[in-house]
């Protein structure tokens, strides 16, 4: 038996129970399936058909009605869209990879070059290229 944390609502109810494998089964199979989703209507993508497959077959309708029922009181995704992008790091790139062009991401000619399913350049502000140049006169590949 597991010891887990209960929270609700904008007052907070805090239960401590003894959870089986199957309750916490069930929170890590929800819990999946809500982040696709948040991240779907956050990044303003349709879902995948896959996963709303599963949010059909896997959850009961009382359950499932808090992710995809935009009317539902309880809906949890509500308004996420004008929410604000934290000030967050979003790809983090070893500054050692960053010089080299056989990486997934590098930096080159003031660009920082992704590789995904194609080729993508992102021009970097002048501020961020003069930190890197501080960072690279510091030898990074020098090993103490």
């Amino acid at each position: 038996m597991y010891s887990r944390k209960v929270e609700e609502g904008f007052r907070v109810l805090t239960l401590e129970v003894k959870a089986d494998y199957d309750v916490l089964e069930f929170i890590r199979r929800y819990q999946v399936l809500a982040s696709h989703l948040y991240w779907a209507r956050r990044l303003r993508v349709k879902p995948s058909e896959a996963v709303m497959e599963r949010v059909r077959n896997e959850i009961k309708s009382y359950w499932r009605w808090h992710l995809i029922d935009e009317e539902d009181p309880m809906y949890l995704f509500r308004g996420i869209e004008k929410t604000p992008w934290p000030n967050s790091t979003m790809l983090k790139l070893p500054l050692v990879d960053a010089l080299h062009e056989n990486k997934g991401a590098y930096i080159k000619d003031g660009k920082l070059v992704l590789r995904l399913n194609k080729t993508i350049e992102v021009e970097i502000p002048k501020r961020a290229l003069e930190w890197l140049n501080i960072r690279l006169a510091e030898n990074p590949t020098r090993r103490p």
